[in-house]
């Protein structure tokens, strides 16, 4: 070895060193701010906190995780690993809850890739040829996953727990409404996807996301509950490790494409993380309270954020709604504003804050018109707080986990952290 090589290596090796040495000075720092932090947390901590990630923001985020029971809490940032906390508990799949939905909607996107679905508007009686008779031969493929479908469906699954065949029971709902009318967040309907994805395929729903999604993305340790007639649950069932809910984050983020192989189709993957239920033109709106409804896709919920404003359809709508004049006329001067400063001068001009709200949103009447949208990430949610939030402009990925408590335990005590999306794009924020 030559000196000018030698020195060259002892270089490289006191540089490594280094930035060894300055990781575990985080690392440190980061357990000295917060002495309740296991080793690997901390390591966590100092990980992401060199990765561009703001401290403040970062800590705020794990004290309401631990505080609220999570499990763990994964970060990831243009595909690479930023941490895992896991606040002392244990390894392994954590079940999904509701985050399941999200899940079966790339079901649907496998047999779009290849063919064997050939359109999101197929109607459902293809498969169920019983249903090509009255108003249910108008159900698409399209109304389960934008759950507008319109079946009868209670807000609690205690009807379907009870059910032998999850699928079956979907099947034999009543119509609620009119098909593709309504948004109506619907657990029954979504057991369906389950039974249309194996009658397509010829393959269970779980098994043909564990052959053509998982395996590619290196997803092994998981599980799916199945009901007694050998069903997957599509309203939830999947037993995840919360990195590889990361990884299907991840899988979105990239438009179906994991690590250089497409899994799903881009424009597919687009739609799904699209509101698929507002009007597309807004100014077809007749009612703005319509406006402040849920966003949601194909069983995907779009994190958009509304461009609040004063219109003509504002003012005639609180005249209809008896408004005193006076109070609309001073609100008229404002609608060319735009922005954070628009609240601030209509409340001013209101006489203050009870007299807004008062007038406004407490009397049922819209405090704004909503003028446009702007999607600003999407998200995978579940009872408890399961959550999967990737923020698109940042290439953040974030996990949120619980497991649910041993024994019976009083859902109102339960902290589902209902903060999280908030918390990350705290973190995401230039």
């Amino acid at each position: 070895m030559t000196s000018r090589s030698r020195s060259t290596v002892l270089g490289g090796a006191f540089r490594c060193a280094a930035a060894v040495g300055m990781l575990m000075g985080i690392a440190a720092a980061a357990m000295a701010q917060d002495p309740a932090s296991t080793p690997e947390d901390a390591r966590s901590t100092a990980n992401a906190l060199t990765h561009g990630i703001d401290a403040e923001p970062l800590k705020k985020l794990l004290e309401r995780a631990r505080a609220s029971a999570s499990d763990a809490v994964v970060l990831v940032r243009d595909g690479a690993p930023l941490g895992t906390w896991r606040f002392g508990k244990e390894e392994g799949p954590i079940e999904a809850m509701s985050a399941t939905k999200s899940v079966v909607a790339l079901a649907i996107g496998r047999l779009l890739a290849d063919g064997r679905l050939e359109s999101l508007d197929v109607p459902v009686h293809r498969f169920f040829p019983e249903w090509n008779q009255g108003r249910k031969a108008a159900i698409t493929v399209r109304h389960l996953l934008t759950q507008r479908s319109g079946l009868q469906c209670d807000r609690v699954t205690t009807e379907i727990y009870r059910s032998p065949d999850f699928v079956q029971l979907a099947f034999a709902a009543e119509l609620a409404e009119e098909p593709g009318k309504q948004f109506r967040y619907n657990n029954k309907a979504v057991n369906l996807l389950a039974g249309i994805v194996q009658r397509v395929s010829g393959t269970r729903m779980d098994e043909l996301l564990g052959e053509e999604l998982f395996e590619p993305m290196g997803i092994t340790d998981w599980d799916w509950s199945l009901d007694a007639a050998g069903n997957p649950h599509g309203m939830s069932g999947l037993q995840i490790r919360p990195e590889d809910l990361a990884k299907i984050g991840q899988l979105m983020l990239d438009g179906g494409v994991f690590e250089k192989t497409r899994l799903l189709p881009e424009s597919y993957v687009r739609e799904a993380v699209t509101d698929q239920v507002r009007p597309a033109n807004l100014d077809d709106v007749e009612k703005i309270s319509e406006l402040y409804g849920p966003r949601y896709g194909l069983l995907w919920w779009p994190q958009d954020e509304p461009e609040f404003a004063i219109t003509d359809r504002l003012l005639s709508q609180w005249r209809q709604l008896g408004v005193p004049e006076a109070f609309v006329t001073k609100m008229a001067t404002l609608k060319d504003v735009r922005g954070p400063e628009l609240r601030p001068r209509a409340v001013e001009l209101a006489g203050g804050e009870d007299a807004w709200n008062q007038t406004t949103w407490m009397a049922g009447r819209p405090d704004f018109d909503i003028v446009a949208f702007r999607n600003v990430g999407f998200s995978a949610e579940g009872y408890l707080g399961q959550y999967l939030v990737v923020v698109p402009a940042r290439r953040l990925v974030a996990v949120r986990m619980r497991r649910a408590p041993d024994g019976p335990f009083d859902e109102r005590k339960i902290d589902s952290l209902r903060d999280f999306k908030e918390l990350v794009a705290a973190l995401a924020r230039e």
